[in-house]
């Protein structure tokens, strides 16, 4: 973990450097999940969570952004669609911080000194890092860091020129099957397998955000000083 954040701080001062104008903002919202005791998100299981989001602008199309996100996931076994579902009658709440870095590509040029739109629509994907809260969900065989990959779609909005107001939706990708505390591995009775052995879990957020936007204005001239006020 310490390595990771050493290296989206690296790249933090790196890309501040060279960033067109850049963007800080703060975003909540709604996590779902998507795994053994779901076949779909559940709007009635959502965990809520907020995101710290640090944004550069490379051009008018082009964004990465970094965040730092804190929510939470939760899922059972009501209203079953399957006889496993209803044998295991399983319950979990994990919470969670994801790190990420994520590029962004804009649709139309809604920031541009000579466009006359305030708005655009944008998809997004990225990589990211998972750190599981609950340690008691976790087996040897896992480990609370977890590679994910962050994709979607949002829609932006510029309020003014120095505020943007986003809503995005999108989906992590995980590469293991322990999210909800079940894996395939398992079994709860004879003849019954207790996870499913070929898909891994998923989670979802969606948000809604505000960022604050700091243009960097070039100085038409360099300054010099007027040698001829000491001539004389």
């Amino acid at each position: 973990m310490k390595r990771a954040f050493s290296y989206f701080i690296t790249l933090f001062l790196v890309f501040q450097v060279s960033a067109q104008f850049i963007e800080f903002g703060a975003g909540l919202g709604t996590f779902n999940y998507l795994g053994d005791l779901n076949s779909y998100p559940r709007l009635g299981q959502s965990g809520f969570g907020g995101q710290a989001l640090y944004k550069l602008n490379f051009t008018e199309y082009a964004t990465v952004r970094f965040s730092l996100a804190y929510g939470q996931v939760r899922g059972n076994d009501e209203n079953p669609v399957d006889a496993l579902a209803q044998e295991r009658v399983h319950s979990f709440n994990q919470d969670f911080f994801e790190l990420g870095t994520i590029a962004e590509y804009h649709f139309l040029d809604f920031r541009g000194p000579d466009t006359y739109l305030d708005w655009s629509p944008y998809v997004f994907m990225g990589f990211g890092i998972l750190k599981l809260g609950n340690p008691d969900m976790t087996k040897a065989q896992f480990s609370e860091l977890q590679p994910v990959i962050p994709m979607g779609l949002g829609l932006k909005k510029m309020i003014g020129k120095q505020f943007c107001l986003g809503l995005e939706t999108g989906a992590r990708k995980t590469f293991f099957d322990y999210l909800d505390g079940i894996c395939d591995s398992e079994q709860i009775i004879k003849d019954y397998q207790y996870g499913d052995p070929v898909t891994n879990d998923w989670y979802f957020f969606t948000s809604i955000s505000l960022t604050y936007v700091m243009y960097e204005i070039p100085c038409p001239f360099s300054y010099r000083p007027n040698k001829s006020l000491f001539s004389r």
